[in-house]
């Protein structure tokens, strides 16, 4: 991510959230390259990398990471590659 500052959206001064009614949709073709979606939220990219953290990475998610949870040996499931999800 090259901006970990700013919202990838232009927003609304007094309230942070996105302007609405733009001719393209908020941050298009952007949300890999900001942390932030608003003045508020984590981008979906930005919310990726925590979950990974906290998958993996017990110093991130203390006290145990999700992967030391798991009664497998810490083999987690990799949701991403799943291609029929049930709605």
């Amino acid at each position: 991510m090259r901006d970990v500052t700013s919202p990838c959206c232009k927003t609304v001064k007094e309230t942070g959230l996105c302007i609405r009614g733009q001719a393209e949709p908020p941050c298009h073709g952007l949300e890999m390259s900001y942390y932030f979606w608003d003045g508020f939220h984590p981008s979906q990219t930005a919310y990726s990398e925590i979950a990974d953290s906290c998958i993996k990475n017990s110093a991130f998610c203390t006290p145990l990471s999700i992967d030391d949870l798991l009664p497998d040996g810490g083999r987690c499931v990799d949701f991403s590659s799943t291609s029929s999800v049930q709605q």
